[in-house]
């Protein structure tokens, strides 16, 4: 992997035909093919390995489902997000990007208010990755409401969440969807991520 420019350093452990290990930035690979008798060598091509930021990558297959108990709007009081989205989205899915009213700035140990608006009746949930692991864990789950056509309560951000863009998960079902319930397949509503 190169660490400047050009200039590639060996990659520990990179001895054998293939290779397992994690990356933390984007960057480029080649590799140096030595014959064992001899000491000839080919260099094949760099190859540009990229991944995503991990609030791109929350479980978001197999959530279900289902028409009615649709999110038809979510706003986070005093600040910048507040969508309107009416309806259920294909596949009962959305993600939204980190812009204008799809998003917010929250502060470490703030209080705000989350409201929330639904097709119909529905139990409403949320989940903020405030240690930004990459999953929304049952101890970041609030309950915005049980069975209402819309909801809101107030939450706290946790004084130690780490700071920098994270997700927000939102999700409506007539049953369920509890503190365990962020990545389950649900038989109604519909789940929406902010960043």
């Amino acid at each position: 992997k190169p660490t400047t420019g050009t200039t590639y350093t060996n990659v520990a452990g990179a001895t054998t035909a293939s290779l397992t290990t994690s990356i933390v930035t984007s960057t480029n690979y080649r590799c140096v093919v030595t014959c064992a008798n001899g000491g000839a060598f080919a260099i094949t091509p760099a190859v540009a390995i990229s991944f995503n930021n991990f609030y791109f990558c929350y479980c978001k297959t197999g959530l279900g489902g289902a028409n009615g108990a649709s999110i038809d709007s979510v706003q986070i009081l005093q600040t910048t997000l507040n969508n309107a989205s009416p309806g259920s989205a294909p596949g009962f899915y959305t993600q939204y990007p980190a812009s204008g009213t799809t998003t917010a700035t929250l502060q470490a140990g703030g209080l705000y208010v989350i409201k929330v608006k639904y097709g119909a009746p529905a139990i409403g949930s949320m989940w903020i990755d405030a240690n930004q692991n990459g999953t929304y864990d049952a101890s970041e789950w609030v309950q915005i409401n049980t069975v209402a056509s819309s909801g809101s309560v107030t939450f706290q951000l946790p004084s130690n969440a780490v700071p920098g863009l994270t997700g927000l998960r939102i999700r409506s079902a007539t049953s369920g969807n509890a503190a365990a319930n962020a990545c389950t397949n649900n038989a109604s509503g519909e789940t929406e991520d902010y960043v």
